[in-house]
């Protein structure tokens, strides 16, 4: 699932981390995802209200502060990637959400090579790959 760490309470970011590695075998890895506050087009979903919105916005954590809880609670930060690097406007600008799969593989395909291009861009989104020392 993706933006999963947005819904619980930031100040319980540290005691997930926690549990997760007491649950994890050695060597075992762990992908979180939630909003990336940083982005500067972050739009969240549109499914969202105002109020689910601004709880996200509470409950976010910078990328900064999520590798520094992950190495605080023993793990090995392996990539912080971040996903949706173009805004959500421009899908509909180039009408991508009409036409299926095709599409919506060259809008990732964009995703991608920005990434390459720009690898510290922030996107709406990022995910933490974390591993177990």
């Amino acid at each position: 699932m993706m933006g999963t760490a947005a819904h619980f309470p930031r100040q319980d970011f540290s005691r997930v981390m926690s549990e997760i590695h007491r649950c994890l075998v050695p060597g075992g890895f762990c992908v979180i995802s939630t909003w990336d506050i940083e982005c500067p087009h972050l739009t969240y979903l549109s499914i969202y209200s105002h109020e689910q919105k601004e709880l996200m916005r509470q409950n976010a954590i910078s990328r900064g502060e999520a590798i520094e809880i992950a190495r605080a609670q023993g793990f090995a930060v392996e990539e912080i990637r971040p996903l949706g690097l173009l805004p959500e406007s421009l899908g509909y600008e180039l009408d991508l959400q009409q036409d299926g799969p095709a599409r919506i593989h060259n809008l990732l395909d964009m995703d991608l090579a920005l990434k390459a291009k720009f690898p510290s861009l922030h996107g709406q989104m990022y995910m933490l790959i974390i591993r177990k020392t």
